[in-house]
């Protein structure tokens, strides 16, 4: 048991390594370290945080320097990041627009954590980001296979998050087509345990 401790508390050095890396965090500490364990359940990757940036749990406060900065800096971020992606000038403006003139706060959030996430896959091999895209999909072992949904969710086009079970409520009755590829993404029995939860 000792010895598995050890273990574990190394690969969360190494996998906190990688973050500090990935994301950039406002004077990380041992405080963050701990927050991010916790709700990693013990086992920290960059796939699991990266998680918790795109979509925080309500009442948890993880200070960014990036993710909580205002729109037009977050936007400007995200530009420098694209730069390295051999894009265009042209594109990088369409780019610019775009971010500006349609994404939400949240929509933001989730492309900038999306190219980070990328960036950090840049560097490992095929096999390593099979590995971390089965542990992200097989974490949860109620539903094998399918990703977690949040107990909160982020609707297109909003800025704040709303009940995971309003929104598949309000999917099933106005959007069956939606409803139903989440359904096929998160599982049928997923989706009907967050549907009976009173």
């Amino acid at each position: 048991m000792i010895y598995e401790t050890k273990t574990r508390d190394q690969r969360n050095a190494e996998a906190w390594e990688a973050i500090l890396r990935t994301f950039p965090m406002d004077n990380p500490g041992e405080a963050h370290f701990k927050m991010l364990v916790e709700y990693c359940q013990g086992e920290l990757s960059v796939e699991r945080v990266s998680r918790f940036f795109a979509d925080p749990p309500q009442g948890w406060n993880l200070p960014l320097i990036s993710l909580d900065k205002r729109r037009q800096q977050l936007v400007k971020e995200i530009i420098e990041l694209e730069t390295q992606y051999r894009m265009s000038d042209h594109q990088l403006r369409q780019n610019k627009i775009k971010y500006e003139s349609t994404y939400s706060l949240a929509q933001l959030r989730a492309r900038l954590v999306e190219i980070l996430l990328k960036r950090n896959w840049a560097e490992k091999t095929p096999d390593q980001i099979r590995a971390g895209l089965k542990e992200l999909r097989n974490e949860d072992t109620k539903y094998p296979g399918y990703p977690r949904l949040l107990s909160t969710i982020v609707k297109p086009g909003q800025i704040f998050a709303t009940d995971t079970r309003e929104y598949l409520l309000e999917l099933a009755r106005t959007d069956v087509h939606t409803f139903k590829r989440f359904t096929r993404l998160y599982g049928v029995d997923q989706i009907n345990d967050i549907l009976n939860q009173r």
